[in-house]
């Protein structure tokens, strides 16, 4: 954070008459810290004065790490001074990149005297308040020529006239100063610092939304800047932004997306804005500012055309004055250097002000030689033979790197050493992704305290050393980087960086992962913590993950892809890295908040791995897995760094990963229901939307989906992020494309309008009206400079894409357009409808053919064109898939076999078609079939791929990736999932789901047999014997309507109707487990009165049930033997109201029996009841059961509290014991312990226990799990029942789940 000027101000602002006594005091004694430190440094510079350079390092180093931590504390009371407005603001994520920040320690303005006639262009433009002034001022210019240095000068002096909002100076070299998602949360604060009123407005935007700071870009800019800005009333004049080195803005689409974003709303903001911004002239900055928008808006002026003599006399008056001083400093006579000295650096300045600047460094920066020997070093000529425009600085950087080679290896016996430990750092230095101080670096490249400073001790000229060791070591200006990595330009093979370089880097950044990453760094005990909750997580990272470990995690795949695959050091190292500490650098990555970057370096780190001559196999397996993990159970992960180890690893399937890492898992609760291997799905994002079109970039970088709801939101399609959400329509969106080149996205939509949007900004361009009714498809000219649309309305329209002007309208005979598509080379548009398919190309007025074929319009009809011919590929109402040949207008083939599937998407090469299928229980199947040859006939397209059912409600949409290896789909249960395909033609057997889902479900009390049925199929699935079963399944005769299963397992009851010639048929039948053998037999014709309830013995021998019995044709309970079948016993209640739960006593005399107005005990010895007490209930009796010879206790709902009570037959009481509150999901899933009450219930995607007012997480459960909803839950004993499949249940084992809980605690 930049605590100087801000915090002062911040200071001034709120504290200037309420800074209290013991503040002072608080500041007197840190003062007196202060001086103490500052004396001990100085006694200790002393001390040290005569020793070597290195240890010199080591004790300037301890103490400014003593007073950084004193510097920490003054901070730290300060900011406790502010109040809590200032706390909002500490909230926002910011870079250090204001113009004074003290890592621009170096930076400086104009020099005096120069650049005077652009200073004065700027400074007009600024106090220029006529409103057909532009509001934006570009600077462009080469590297070197002084667009800084000007910015700086603009900026430093709007700063005195009170005029300076907000800075922000990029650096590709630094990761914060690179980062365009703290662009506007920076300047946010600045703005806050710049006025109280303004800051109370921003302040206000942060108590509604903290996370702002955190949000999409769009939404950071209008939330942050835009509206406090129109909302905030300025009377006293200008306010400057000034933005330098946007080209330095890393991606590039960030600084479109700036520039975007403030074409689009800066003149909606009322306050005289000015925002000067520098950059190099690069092609997307350049394209930016030619757009009609911000060429309107924008004045541009570029330094390199400005007359070199203009130029020259500002460098020579800099020199001039700068060499003077270094004359002084080493007691040179004056004049010098002599004017012909001086006019040939003047020449060799040409018009790059970093020339001359880096040249004054150079000569001034000596202590063993004079500056006159380095003078004349530089004016010697044929060093470079280079014939760019950068050829003398070229020259400049060669000389100052051998004149410090030469230095470092002068007269040494171990010059190569030298060399060689000379070229480490400065490589290191120079390809860091984000720069480090001294002492990481040293750390990282396992060198010694002091050897990095001691190294470029001569290149203070080009490589910034600051005095404090805290700060990182970073080029001085990035034309330095271009030069050392362009070999080209850097002519030296002992300076240029060479592959070997990054491969050092590499095995550096691995060695130093593999030495210090280790479970729960931060020592919290407790994998089940969020990383929210990690009490002082910032200062436990700060000490468990220190800066060179912290970069190795992030950046080690950016040093690792540009390494060579033949180095076999580093294939070990990757191979030792796989096999130990792939889950500890994941849960490092969630702990610093960068997951997401954790796939883009695990995709390069395979990417590179594949190049090996002889890969292990294991490590890409283990690659390929962890991969999967991160992409699948991600979002879990980013909020529990522990989730790899207590869930991640649990519900994975065998593999590599879960191989190697078994030691590591936390615990092993997962007794079935593990997928047998990786789920198609490669990647599931709730976007919380009802979704109802989907549709890939043509790069396959992006996927963009539209809503019922009208909003658009685009992910990106390896990590799963989402980059852009916009409300672009009121009404749902039936269409969405992307321009060609991916920075447009067009949406269609019911309300009969389309909108372009600017997909980096996620700014509106233009909104398309004309059409009467709703638009149903739409997509881009091949240049993307139209925009097709069609619509109910009967018409084909075309329209300009920046305009949004009709260019051309299309109506005749075309019908109502139900759906459209283009050509490959997208040249020619097929839009199809009842009446059948017109072809079109982009300038006919008429259809150029007709295809006689009415398609389908209950649902989403597909046109879809295959590739390379003149053929078109639809579905007709009857369901056929027809080929046509269009320009023939004939048809070629034709097939049924798909009649009850609905065509969805072709792919890219025309081989493989997508298409949905409602089955029995309203799921959804999506297929894959797969074409074998030229033809598309009933023989070749019955090869099925793939079926998926793991989307919860309808998918009305899907698109296959360009490169045909995923396929992307929506649902209206607000999911995206992205699939892998496989390659070639698979069996699919039972994946078909010709059966419902399982709807019923019961358990063994010892978890021993699971029985799972559905009441809309005659058929059953059996679990004995688990763990490790599989399932056995049993057809009945009739329909099941329940299940129960015995305590011990051996037994399971089916009750079901079935349609018989008199009418319908009840049976209860009784089934043994071990040989699904039915065993007894009860039935009863007609339909039931009653609910059916069950209960057993302890051991298994009786039944009581209110099935209806023939023996006891008035008993509302009937006892049996489920040895013999017979009916031992027939009892009455007195209210005649269904019986809700019955138990057993222990040794089998007694039973009790709640019905919903009484509640009774019975005596089976003699059928006669001993206790009744008639009450009516008010709540549902959940369970009950006896715990003693006179004490019963009951579980009543289903309310908003659930109850444990205790009858006590002796005393005739019943007593509340315990309770949880809540919904009724809860009671439904109780267990009773130690006469405490405990329930469960999904929330979310977390299992969670509650107990009284307790509640705590248990486990997350993932999607195919969390579909079985808190209804369809068995809870048995200490094992709780997700029967999601036929062929696969979940199965969690609680009380080992308990047991692995913090505490050890159990229920």
């Amino acid at each position: 954070m930049d605590l100087g000027i801000d915090e002062t101000k911040l200071v001034v602002q709120d504290a200037r008459n309420s800074l209290s006594a013991t503040i002072t005091a608080r500041t007197d004694q840190l003062g007196a810290i202060v001086v103490d430190a500052q004396n001990e440094t100085r006694r200790e510079l002393d001390r040290v004065a005569t020793r070597t350079e290195s240890a010199t390092e080591r004790a300037t180093q301890q103490l400014s790490q003593g007073l950084a931590q004193v510097s920490e504390e003054i901070s730290r009371t300060k900011t406790a001074a502010l109040g809590p407005q200032n706390s909002q603001l500490q909230l926002l994520p910011r870079a250090q990149a204001r113009y004074n920040s003290h890592l621009r320690n170096d930076a400086h303005g104009c020099f005096e005297g120069t650049r005077k006639n652009t200073l004065k262009l700027i400074c007009d433009w600024i106090g220029d308040e006529s409103s057909s002034t532009p509001p934006i001022f570009w600077i462009c210019g080469l590297a070197g020529i002084g667009k800084s240095t000007i910015a700086h000068t603009i900026a430093e002096e709007a700063d005195l006239q009170n005029q300076l909002g907000a800075s922000f100076f990029f650096s590709r070299s630094e990761t914060d100063r690179r980062n365009p998602m703290l662009v506007y949360p920076s300047i946010a604060y600045q703005l806050a610092v710049f006025n109280t009123d303004l800051k109370k407005i921003i302040v206000r935007s942060l108590e509604r939304d903290p996370d702002i700071g955190l949000a999409r870009m769009e939404t950071q800019f209008k939330k942050l800047i835009a509206e406090p800005l129109m909302q905030w009333a300025r009377s006293d004049g200008i306010v400057v932004i000034v933005i330098d080195a946007l080209d330095e803005c890393s991606p590039e689409s960030g600084a479109e997306e700036i520039l975007a974003q403030l074409a689009a709303e800066v003149r909606k903001i009322p306050v005289p804005l000015k925002i000067l911004i520098t950059s190099r002239p690069e092609l997307h900055i350049r394209e930016k500012f030619r757009s009609p928008v911000l060429r309107n808006l924008s004045q541009s002026y570029a330094l390199h055309n400005i007359e070199d003599a203009v130029v020259q006399a500002d460098i020579e008056l800099y020199l001039r004055r700068s060499l003077n001083d270094v004359a002084e400093a080493h007691g040179i006579p004056t004049p010098w250097p002599t004017e012909l000295e001086l006019q040939k650096l003047v020449e060799r300045s040409g018009i790059l002000f970093i020339f001359a600047s880096t040249a004054v460094k150079f000569v001034g920066s000596g202590n063993r030689r004079d500056p006159q020997a380095r003078l004349t070093l530089l004016l010697k000529e044929g060093i470079s033979k280079g014939t760019s425009k950068y050829k003398e600085v070229d020259t400049l950087y060669t000389q100052v790197l051998q004149y410090a080679l030469s230095q470092e290896v002068d007269d040494e016996e171990d010059s190569d050493e030298l060399q060689h430990l000379f070229r480490v750092v400065l490589e290191a230095i120079v390809l860091l992704q984000d720069p480090l101080p001294s002492g990481p670096l040293e750390l990282l490249l396992s060198l010694e305290a002091g050897v990095v400073r001691a190294a470029i001790r001569h290149l203070h000229s080009v490589i910034i050393v600051p005095d404090d060791i805290g700060e990182p070591v970073r080029l001085s200006h990035p034309s330095f980087y271009d030069y050392l990595n362009s070999p080209e330009r850097c002519l030296d093979p002992r300076l240029s960086i060479q592959p070997e370089s990054h491969t050092r880097l590499a095995k550096s950044c691995i060695n130093t992962m593999i030495n210090l990453l280790q479970k729960d760094p931060c020592g919290t005990g407790n994998p089940w913590l969020s990383n929210a909750d990690i009490p002082d997580l910032h200062n436990r990272l700060r000490m468990a993950v220190p800066p060179h470990l912290r970069y190795c995690c992030q950046h080690f795949a950016s040093h690792l892809q540009r390494a060579g695959s033949d180095d076999k050091e580093l294939i070990e190292l990757v191979d030792q890295f796989c096999n130990t500490k792939l889950l500890v650098w994941v849960e490092a990555l969630s702990l610093l908040g960068i997951v997401d970057s954790g796939v883009a370096s695990l995709q390069a780190m395979e990417d590179w791995y594949k190049k090996v001559s002889s890969p292990s196999r294991r490590t890409l397996d283990l690659l390929y897995d962890i991969k999967r993990v991160v992409l699948q159970f991600g979002y879990g992960i980013k909020k529990n760094s522990g989730h790899i180890f207590t869930t991640a690893l649990l519900f994975s399937p065998p593999c590599s990963l879960t191989s190697q890492y078994a030691s590591s898992a936390a615990v092993d609760c997962v007794i079935l229901g593990k997928p047998s291997s990786w789920e198609e799905t490669v990647m599931s994002v709730s976007t919380g939307n009802r979704l109802n079109c989907v549709t890939y970039s043509l790069d396959g970088a992006q996927i963009a989906t539209g809503s019922e709801g009208g909003e658009v939101q685009v992910f990106s399609s390896a990590t799963g992020g989402e980059t852009a959400l916009s409300q672009v329509h009121t009404t749902a969106i039936w269409c969405i494309a992307f321009s060609n080149d991916g920075k447009l996205l067009a949406s269609a939509s019911s309300d009969a309008t389309a909108t372009i949007w600017d997909v980096a900004a996620g700014t509106l361009i233009t909104r398309i009206q004309g059409h009467s009714d709703g638009v149903t498809w739409i997509a881009f000219s091949p240049d993307d400079s139209s925009l097709g649309t069609a619509s109910l309305d009967s018409t084909l329209r075309t329209w300009d894409v920046l305009s949004g002007r009709e260019q051309s309208c299309r109506t005749g005979s075309i019908g109502q357009v139900l759906c459209g598509a283009t050509s490959s080379n997208g040249r020619t548009i097929a839009t199809g409808g009842p009446i059948g398919i017109n072809i079109w190309d982009w300038e006919s007025e008429k259809p150029k053919f007709h295809l006689d074929c009415a398609m389908r319009s209950s649902d989403k009809p597909i046109i879809a064109f295959l590739p390379n011919s003149n053929s078109v590929l639809c579905q007709s109402i009857g369901g056929d898939i027809l080929v046509w040949d269009h320009q023939a207008g004939t048809l070629t083939h034709s097939t049924d076999s798909m009649k009850h599937d609905t065509f969805m998407a072709l792919s890219p090469d025309g081989r493989q078609m997508a298409c949905s299928n409602w089955m029995e229980g309203d799921r959804q199947a999506l297929k894959i079939f797969m074409r074998d040859g030229d033809n598309w006939d009933a023989a070749t397209c019955n090869l099925v791929i793939k079926s998926w059912e793991h989307h919860f409600d309808h998918v009305p949409s899907v698109a296959f990736s360009p490169d045909g290896s995923n396929l992307a789909s929506v649902s209206v249960d607000g999911s995206l999932r992205i699939w892998e395909l496989p390659t070639e033609a698979v069996a699919d057997g039972d994946s078909l789901g010709v059966l419902p889902e399982p709807e019923i479900c019961a358990a063994s009390a010892d978890g021993s047999c699971i029985v799972v049925a559905s009441r809309k199929t005659s058929f059953a699935a059996i679990w004995a014997s688990i763990p490790g079963s599989s399932p056995r399944n049993v057809t009945l005769e009739e329909v099941p309507q329940d299940v129960w299963c015995s305590p011990d397992g051996s037994l399971f009851l089916t009750m079901g109707h079935a349609q018989t010639s008199d009418g319908s048929e009840w049976k209860l039948r009784v089934w043994r487990t071990s040989t699904l053998e039915c065993v007894l037999t009860w039935e009863t014709a007609g339909s039931l009165s009653r609910d059916i309830s069950v209960a057993f013995s302890s051991d298994g021998n009786l039944l009581a049930s209110t099935f209806p019995s023939q023996s006891f044709l008035t008993a509302d309970v009937v006892v049996a033997s489920l040895g013999s079948g017979e009916a031992l016993a027939g009892l009455q209640t007195f209210s005649k109201v269904d019986v809700l739960a019955m138990a057993f006593s222990e040794d089998k005399t007694r039973l009790l029996y709640l019905s919903g107005k009484e509640y009774g005990l019975w005596d089976l010895r003699n059928q006669s009841p001993l206790v009744v007490l008639r009450e009516e209930y008010q709540r549902e009796v959940l369970s009950c059961r006896f715990i003693s010879p006179n004490q019963i206790i009951l579980v009543t709902g289903p309310d908003q509290t659930t109850e444990l009570n205790a009858f006590n037959l002796q005393s005739m009481a019943l007593q509340k014991v315990d309770s949880v509150p809540g919904n009724s999901t809860r009671g439904k899933l109780a267990s009773v312990k130690d006469g405490q009450l405990f329930c469960l219930e999904i929330r979310g995607d977390t299992l969670r226990e509650y107990n009284g007012s307790m509640e705590r997480p248990l486990c997350w459960i993932p999607p195919p799990w969390r579909r079985v909803g808190n209804d369809r839950l068995v809870l048995s004993g200490s094992i709780l029942i997700f029967p999601f499949d036929w062929t696969n249940i979940g199965v969690l084992d609680l009380e080992s789940l308990r047991r692995a809980l913090p505490g050890g605690s159990s229920s």
